[in-house]
């Protein structure tokens, strides 16, 4: 999952109680693994096959005795619950970090006048990608795309399933935006978001000469 970065959110003290507990679940494993399963399976490969076979199977990988360790269990933990245990329930309901995960589309209205002196509107396109610690928020347009830097999850409300969205992001001007000059020509920002359920709307200002601003309005795709 290349590209995300890790996100801030209200109380860091939740990120280190999950780590604590899938550092207390490892031992236990570990513990179980080693003095309880690891020993029944070798009783019941042994009153299966020879020991000869048994050797044999062991010398080429096929079987092994040794025992688990906590380390190699707490990674392997760690990175499923990282990546997908920390959205489902009853986790999510525990944490109360929400899920914004998926492609989230609608419409942006920009302080930029075209040649009619009219407010610029153009589609949008947000790619959220989040994992309990990471994240990355890709925006698409017309002509243009943008990469989230820094990102930021506060004001959590679990009941209302809201939260806010608050991320820096480096501009990158398509080819089209490059060789007319467009409003969409690279430039930095900063997007301020109110998420509600499957809802967001949004206000942003850039870094463009002069500065612009605008809204948006989007839809998770189901």
């Amino acid at each position: 999952m290349t590209g995300l970065t890790p996100y801030s959110i209200d109380d860091d003290d939740v990120r280190k109680k999950a780590f604590v507990a899938v550092a207390a679940a490892s031992m236990v494993l570990a513990i179980v693994l080693n003095l309880i399963f690891l020993p029944f399976l070798k009783s019941a490969v042994e009153g299966v096959f020879d020991h000869e076979i048994i050797d044999a199977m062991s010398a080429v990988g096929l079987v092994s005795f040794g025992g688990i360790g906590t380390f190699t269990l707490f990674g392997i933990l760690w990175t499923v619950f990282d990546r997908w245990l920390w959205r489902k329930p009853p986790f999510i309901a525990i944490h109360g970090i929400p899920d914004l995960n998926g492609e989230w589309e609608g419409e942006l209205i920009s302080s930029f006048k075209d040649d009619s002196d009219v407010n610029t509107c153009c589609s949008m396109m947000l790619v959220v990608t989040q994992t309990f610690s990471r994240m990355q928020c890709v925006s698409h347009y017309p002509s243009s795309s943008s990469r989230s830097a820094i990102v930021g999850i506060r004001e959590c409300n679990p009941k209302t399933k809201s939260c806010l969205l608050e991320y820096s992001y480096g501009n990158e001007a398509g080819s089209k935006s490059v060789v007319d000059a467009t409003w969409e020509r690279e430039h930095l920002g900063f997007s301020h978001v109110r998420c509600t359920a499957n809802n967001m709307n949004g206000h942003y200002f850039t870094n463009r000469t002069p500065g612009t601003k605008g809204t948006f309005s989007l839809h998770r795709n189901s």
